[in-house]
């Protein structure tokens, strides 16, 4: 793939470092590691941060500060900071001070309060702007008001903060883009602006060997209309094709979906539904081959990458895999119309040495590639895909 030049600021403020450490300053450090990415950082923190933030940063990333006074002891977190009138004109000065000297591709903005600044920063910028969500953040503050419960004032100012969340992140289509490492973002969901990228995989390398039984496997957000039409497609047009030529085959499919649409599924032959599985790595392990069939890009689940590390073999869409990093026909049987599935995996079944050979390919990709920064890569291939289709 072409990269362009991708011009990213990244608005981040710091509660807790080692958290900060581990998800936003290692996809800036991986993301400053491309030579077409130009990274601008506006970074929120108080001076009980003892770190030393500007050596942990890649040198070419262009830091700005806002350091705020240690919080009072009435405050738990500088998150409450954040909402003081007095803070938010420093804030809102910054922004306009970065944004008016250089133009922007993307902002991405790393955590849900940021939102408060939303609608600044679309009169302040034209470029797209993403929420990069690593976990529900008014969970976090429905917590600490819990355990609070016993001091009034406390429980009442995390109860507010919580609620304040609660109302962005049920209005997350003010973004232009969301990437979340939860598939629950996807819930109930008919547009095209989220993705899947998760933040924490476990990396444990280890081919399974391609089980006698043909076996079809698929696991992903049920709720989500897309999927759930291109599961049932396949289940009405594939599928009894695929049984007529194939009687032993069978397709397991892994979801949380409403009532109505299990009972379709399980109108199916040889279809078996499972709302989720105690351990994915046993599930697959008497499995050939992971069916993406829809025709959107979604980012990727953690499963996906497990079953790339045991070398289960991928049939997917190019939309479905779209940054992935992978190469058709190499790494994954492309099925560029969706007519075509019964005639790839027909002829898969046949044919012991191609089911070795993307056995191998895929397993091997994920031996070179999985690590941590892939998944940061990922988030670059994702804005570079939106640049090129200006």
């Amino acid at each position: 793939m072409n990269h362009l030049v991708l011009n990213l600021l990244v608005v981040s403020y710091i509660d807790d470092f080692e958290k900060w450490k581990e998800q936003t300053l290692q996809f800036l450090n991986d993301a400053a590691e491309e030579e077409h990415v130009y990274i601008t950082l506006l970074l929120i923190y108080d001076k009980s941060c003892k770190k030393d933030v500007d050596t942990a940063l890649n040198k070419r990333i262009e830091l700005h500060k806002i350091i705020f006074e240690t919080p009072s002891l009435k405050a738990e977190s500088n998150i409450e900071m954040l909402f003081a009138p007095e803070n938010k004109v420093k804030i809102l000065s910054k922004l306009e001070q970065i944004l008016t000297e250089k133009e922007f591709d993307f902002i991405q903005l790393e955590s849900i309060i940021l939102v408060e600044y939303l609608q600044n920063l679309r009169a302040l910028s034209k470029a797209k702007i993403v929420y990069r969500k690593y976990f529900n953040e008014s969970q976090i503050w429905d917590e600490r008001a819990k355990k609070s419960k016993f001091y009034l004032f406390k429980y009442l100012s995390f109860n507010k903060i919580a609620n304040r969340l609660k109302t962005y992140e049920q209005n997350l289509d003010q973004l232009d883009y969301v990437i979340s490492s939860q598939q629950e973002v996807l819930d109930d969901y008919t547009g095209t602006n989220r993705i899947i990228v998760p933040h924490k995989v476990d990396f444990s390398f280890s081919k399974s060997p391609l089980p006698e039984r043909f076996k079809l496997f698929f696991i992903g957000n049920l709720k989500y209309v897309s999927i759930q039409y291109s599961i049932l497609w396949f289940l009405n047009e594939v599928w009894p094709k695929l049984l007529a030529k194939i009687p032993q085959i069978e397709f397991h499919i892994v979801g949380q979906a409403e009532q109505w649409f299990v009972n379709l599924v399980n109108l199916q032959s040889s279809v078996f539904y499972y709302p989720s599985v105690d351990n994915f790595d046993e599930f697959i392990q008497d499995k050939t081959a992971l069916i993406l069939p829809y025709q959107v890009h979604l980012g990727i689940m953690p499963e996906y990458a497990l079953s790339m590390m045991r070398g289960k073999i991928l049939i997917s869409t190019n939309d479905a895999v779209c940054c992935w990093g992978l190469t058709a026909m190499i790494h994954y049987m492309s099925v560029q119309e969706k007519v075509k599935f019964t005639e790839v995996i027909t002829h898969l079944y046949g044919k012991k040495e191609i089911q070795t050979y993307f056995s191998e390919q895929i397993y091997n990709f994920a031996r070179q590639n999985l690590n941590h920064r892939y998944f940061n890569r990922m988030i670059l291939l994702f804005y570079n895909r939106i640049l090129m289709q200006k």
